[in-house]
């Protein structure tokens, strides 16, 4: 059963089961939450599977390739044991109170920043809802937002970028609006990056001058 599982796509497996909860108990699609974390490993493991073809024809696939498997490797451990191999799991959350809808194992040293645009994509494509995807400031590098041009996201452009970090060295005292929220105030600015027409909102604090999109 797990080698079914496995050949499958524990993936796709658990995206079906999660929209059909969804459906049944009318769970929101509206926005989706994307994010990462790392699972720390003990142990010895090997790495490598043997690829194998495998016949399907009761789907109609008389051949097809067998997935490889993940690498149990050493990466940026948000567990604080960089000492220890891990693996990541890429994760999609409903904004409606926060149901897990999509999952996606990766292997120890994946960075974020290279894999959030393109899982934006794939999880669009397989729900086949117009939802807002919001994720942190990995989501946002010139390769994500251009593979994203047809998607609605919400993101924080990190101060690395330097357009971003001239635009707030250079806005005016005067531009900036009062917000409801007493002690903040904001400035929108319509601006082009990645070849790719955006909204971003610049957000100011008492004590704090912090920037997002």
């Amino acid at each position: 059963m797990l080698d079914k599982l496995f050949i499958a796509g524990l993936d796709t497996v658990f995206l079906g089961i999660s929209l059909k909860a969804a459906e049944t108990y009318q769970v929101s699609l509206e926005t989706s939450h994307l994010d990462s974390t790392s699972f720390h490993v003990h142990g010895e493991y090997e790495n490598s599977l043997p690829s194998v073809i495998f016949n399907q024809p009761e789907s109609g696939e008389m051949e097809r390739e067998s997935p490889q498997a993940i690498e149990l490797t050493y990466g940026y451990s948000r567990d604080h044991r960089p000492d220890l191999k891990q693996f990541i799991l890429e994760l999609v959350c409903t904004g409606d109170g926060d149901i897990p809808i999509y999952m996606k194992s990766a292997s120890g040293n994946e960075v974020d920043s290279k894999k959030f645009g393109e899982i934006a994509v794939e999880y669009q494509k397989r729900i086949q809802v117009d939802s807002l995807i919001v994720a942190d400031s990995a989501l946002y590098t010139e390769a994500n937002i251009q593979l994203m041009s047809n998607l609605k996201w919400l993101t924080r452009v990190p101060l690395t970028i330097t357009l971003a970090k001239s635009l707030v060295k250079s806005l005016p005292e005067s531009e900036f609006i009062k917000s409801k929220k007493p002690g903040y105030s904001y400035v929108p600015k319509e601006v082009t990056y990645g070849q790719v027409e955006q909204r971003w909102l610049v957000v100011q604090s008492e004590s704090i001058l912090d920037f997002g999109f």
